[in-house]
């Protein structure tokens, strides 16, 4: 239970409905126990009228003491029908009550998730599959929310209904209520024993489970190059083993659930049988009554699904905790890059002092001391070989890691003082690998941000022209991941997207690879002519580093010059050779 004490917070949001459906429990096991006490009365009276009837012998007083025993047999099906109509009421607001909390922590818990989510560093990704991710956000949190609804309904009302019932038990015989718990240590036991083995075959149920969204997460992803490789069937073998594996692994839950109910049953069969012998023997002697014996096999009997739900609850309480474990272990997950308090607006310049950087501490270093200040409004370039740390550098400007070494300030702001959101506000970062959403033009352009003209961007990005040519036009569904566009406008879609925020300062990360050259021309000269924003561009075409202010040269994760490309060609002549031969064999092999 000590994972799931984590749910207690949302308990606590809900607590007045809650409460009223812990009400509902209360005098709903109030009125069904009460519905037995007039089960005896009526079979005493029943059984006490037929010897009274016996003894009279004018047919004519027969008669109307019939009647009257008619008359109050039917109070008494009245009452019994008034206590269970009036029961079943309470239990609808009961469940109305508690299953519609579990629904709303539901949400909250999924929202909560996903928050998280999305203020977790890259690096967290890097670690974890995108299957993995949304098994703990959907399958995980299915399991907490049983244990939020039916488990402690069922738990709460088994609670009451045991205490009153063996209230009411005590009352009328001491003696047979304590035979009749007989069977309870047994219970307790196998209970105990069954639960152990419950939590941990969930918890290897859920893990398999992850596996197995993965799998099909990453095919149904990459189903382009399963069918161009014509791997359909080793792909459908993977996910067959992994499918088995979970089947195999549940039927090992079902067989312990299979053999709990069944004992439990059984359990209680021994109660109602040691009520029926002993309950005759005390008929016989006089100590007993045969409304007793009913009213006592009742109260058994409405201890029957109580107990056999408490195997089926502590099967959801010890799935509910392995899930939430799971939760727990990514919901822990700190966030690496730690927000300051100031905000920031880029006024002067950017400055990079002495930046290292490594992805972990067994790794090589990727960027090597690198010094580095861009004025506001200048246009930069980076070149590189193919992992010389270009894509690194702007991830570090980004601030989407931290450096290991070194540090990143605006106008002499140190990054690490600076608000996250005020900074990446500031930034607008186009990366190397587009990624475009299963929706609109306009949505994967605005993200989703309402009352905003796209057409000046598109225009700048070279491919307005493109999409109204569209039926819909720039409210076209373009597909999972975009399937439905061309390489070229996945490039130009993503450029526009970072031309809508109008940020200050604004990073391209060799997003021009798809392009024509004259296209990419007339969308660098756009950028250019803005004398407002400060830009930075990873790239490996050697036809727009003319039309910048300085281009940089990474070489071996070292910046080994940042001047003007005409400078760049007379002082590294080698570097920027193996550079352009190395990048147009990589152009020629994605050809």
């Amino acid at each position: 239970m000590r994972e799931l004490q984590r749910l207690n917070k949302y308990l606590l949001r809900y607590k007045l409905p809650l409460l009223i459906g812990l009400a509902c429990i209360i005098f709903a096991n109030i009125l069904g126990v009460s519905i037995p006490y007039f089960i005896r009365n009526l079979t005493n009276y029943c059984i006490a009228s037929n010897e009274i009837k016996q003894s009279i012998s004018s047919f004519e007083y027969v008669r109307i003491f019939q009647l009257e025993s008619f008359r109050r047999i039917l109070l008494f099906v009245a009452i019994l029908v008034g206590l269970a109509l009036t029961k079943g009421v309470f239990m609808f607001f009961m469940r109305q009550g508690i299953i519609k909390i579990s629904r709303k922590i539901e949400y909250d818990l999924k929202r909560d998730i996903f928050k998280h989510y999305l203020e977790l560093s890259p690096s967290f990704y890097l670690k974890n599959f995108t299957g993995d991710l949304m098994s703990r956000i959907s399958e995980d949190v299915s399991r907490a929310r049983e244990y939020l609804g039916p488990a402690i309904m069922y738990t709460i009302n088994l609670a009451f209904t045991f205490t009153f019932v063996f209230y009411m038990m005590f009352s009328v015989n001491a003696k047979l209520s304590l035979l009749v718990l007989i069977p309870v240590p047994i219970l307790v036991v196998l209970i105990y024993y069954v639960s152990r083995y419950i939590n941990t075959q969930s918890t290897v149920i859920e893990q398999t489970l992850s596996k197995l969204s993965v799998s099909s997460q990453e095919s149904f992803s990459g189903i382009r190059v399963i069918k161009s490789f014509a791997k359909e069937n080793s792909f459908i073998k993977r996910f067959s083993i992994l499918g088995k594996l979970y089947q195999n692994e549940n039927i090992k839950l079902i067989k312990a659930q299979s053999l709990f109910m069944p004992l439990m049953i059984g359990l209680i069969g021994v109660s109602n049988i040691t009520v029926i012998y002993f309950g005759a023997k005390g008929v016989v002697d006089g100590s007993f009554s045969y409304g007793n014996i009913a009213e006592f096999i009742i109260y058994v009997n409405m201890l029957t699904w109580p107990v056999a739900s408490l195997g089926w609850v502590t099967a959801l309480v010890q799935r509910a905790a392995a899930s939430q474990k799971r939760i727990n272990e990514f919901m822990d997950a700190t966030v690496d890059l730690t927000s300051g308090s100031n905000d920031i607006e880029f006024k002067r310049h950017l400055n990079l002092n002495n930046v290292s950087f490594r992805y972990s501490e067994s790794s090589e270093h990727v960027l090597e001391h690198i010094s580095l200040s861009i004025r506001k409004g200048a246009k930069i370039g980076i070149i590189g070989k193919t992992a010389s740390g270009k894509s690194t550098l702007l991830h570090l400007i980004a601030r989407l890691y931290d450096p290991t070494e070194g540090s990143l300030q605006i106008d002499d702001q140190d990054y690490q003082s600076i608000k996250l959101e005020s900074l990446r506000e500031t930034i607008a970062y186009v990366p190397q690998e587009t990624f475009l959403f299963s929706d609109t033009i306009q949505n994967n352009i605005t993200l989703y941000q309402e009352n905003g003209s796209t057409t000046d961007v598109l225009k700048a990005a070279q491919v307005y022209q493109s999409f109204s040519d569209f039926k819909d036009g720039t409210q076209t569904e373009i597909g999972e991941r975009g399937v439905t566009l061309s390489g070229g406008q996945k490039q130009r879609l993503a450029i526009a997207r970072g031309l809508y925020k109008s940020a200050d300062l604004l990073l391209f990360d060799d997003v021009f690879s798809a392009l024509d050259s004259q296209t990419e021309q007339k969308i660098v000269k756009y950028l250019i002519e803005d004398n407002s924003k400060t830009i930075l561009i990873s790239t490996h075409r050697m036809s727009i580093l003319p039309l910048l202010d300085k281009v940089g040269v990474i070489w071996q994760g070292k910046l080994i010059g940042m001047d003007h490309i005409d400078q760049l060609v007379e002082k590294f002549p080698y570097e920027l050779n193996e550079i352009l031969q190395s990048e147009q064999k990589k152009s020629n092999q994605g050809e």
